[in-house]
């Protein structure tokens, strides 16, 4: 699950939205990894992605009476998307090593290094892939990255432009 959090910042007075857990893009992007670590099969492949995600898709009550046509438009978007996210070197680790276990989510982060009055959240990817006989592999950004946490006391994130707890918590979307 994941939530979409709305705030008001004490600071700069603007509202914040921060992104935090499977939201989304990123819950096809957990499907398509679950699936994955049961078939331990090559899914970059377009063969095997149609073959085994057909029947996932199939099976998925939300696609109950939509034509063939309409399925292989979904199963087109999806693996374009899928493609896009992983990178050459997670897409090589994927294909060459047996995949355990993942995490995906989302984050809020801010490039720490733009002046203050440019720093706005952005909401990111968080990738963690455990591989037999293999280190885990933990996807990175650049060091200018900040990660905003929240603070439960205060019930506040981290502004992205003062980098401190001003951004108050006015409400949360289950997503």
């Amino acid at each position: 699950m994941g939530a979409r959090v709305y705030t008001l910042c004490n600071y700069c007075n603007d509202e914040h939205i921060y992104i935090i857990g499977l939201v989304g893009e990123i819950f096809i992007i957990d499907q398509f990894l679950r699936i994955w670590k049961t078939k331990q099969k090559n899914f970059f492949q377009r063969e095997n992605f149609d073959n085994d995600f057909v029947s996932f898709i199939k099976e998925n009550k939300v696609f109950d009476g939509v034509s063939e046509s309409e399925i292989q438009t979904q199963l087109d978007v999806v693996y374009k998307f899928v493609n896009g996210f992983f990178n050459p070197r997670e897409k090589e680790l994927l294909t060459k090593n047996i995949l355990l276990s993942h995490q995906v989510e989302i984050t809020p982060v801010v490039n720490s290094d733009l002046e203050e009055s440019k720093r706005e959240v952005t909401n990111i990817p968080i990738l963690k892939l455990e591989f037999l006989n293999e280190k885990p592999y933990i996807r990175e950004y650049s060091k200018n990255v900040l990660y905003l946490q929240y603070n439960e006391t205060l019930k506040a994130f981290i502004c992205p432009r003062s980098l401190q707890f001003n951004a108050v918590v006015t409400r949360n979307e289950e997503d």
